[in-house]
């Protein structure tokens, strides 16, 4: 079993080199490739793994603490954010379902990765916003059903359910 921090982000980095290839140099990545993991050859290379709510950074894992300045409740169907002050501490390491907040037994911790958080937060740029925003929402019904509507229509339809498919596109290509 392998316990090292690891994020989706490094799937890029990983891809790349799986293709032979290497990132480019003329601007920082927050990727790192997994592939001394897969190898055995290794260990990761990512202390850190940053959690963001658009452009601020909520979260932060280093090791085995997990700090939440921000939670969101998206289980419900509705996104909540509910700003946490003082913030939430968590080891994951021996509390994986996070249900036991040990920020009053570790200030020093909260105090470190507070610093970690600014450190990145000050060496990010930010990028430039997409050209073309996109909305999708789906609740499909099941999906051999869904395809079927599909199939027999020529266009993505949950008529009888809740779900709709939308994209930012003219009804007409629906």
């Amino acid at each position: 079993m392998v316990q090292e921090l690891a994020s989706e982000l490094d799937l890029f980095a990983t891809c790349i080199e799986l293709a032979g290839g290497r990132l480019p140099a003329d601007r920082p990545y927050d990727s790192h490739s997994l592939m001394p993991l897969f190898r055995g050859t290794g260990s990761g290379s990512r202390n850190e793994v940053f959690y963001d709510d658009d452009d601020q950074v909520t979260d932060a894992r280093q090791g085995p603490w997990k700090l939440h300045q921000k939670t969101i409740e998206a289980a419900s169907g509705l996104t909540k954010s509910q700003i946490q002050s003082p913030p939430l501490l968590f080891n994951v390491a021996t509390d994986p379902s996070e249900r036991f907040n040990v920020v009053l037994e570790h200030s020093d911790v909260i105090q470190r990765l507070m610093k970690v958080i600014e450190a990145h937060h000050g060496s990010v740029t930010p990028g430039k916003p997409p050209a073309l925003k996109l909305t999708l929402r789906l609740c499909l019904p099941l999906a051999a059903d869904w395809s079927e509507r599909v199939i027999n229509s020529g266009r993505p339809s949950c008529e009888g359910g809740s779900a709709r498919v939308r994209a930012g596109l003219p009804s007409a290509m629906l």
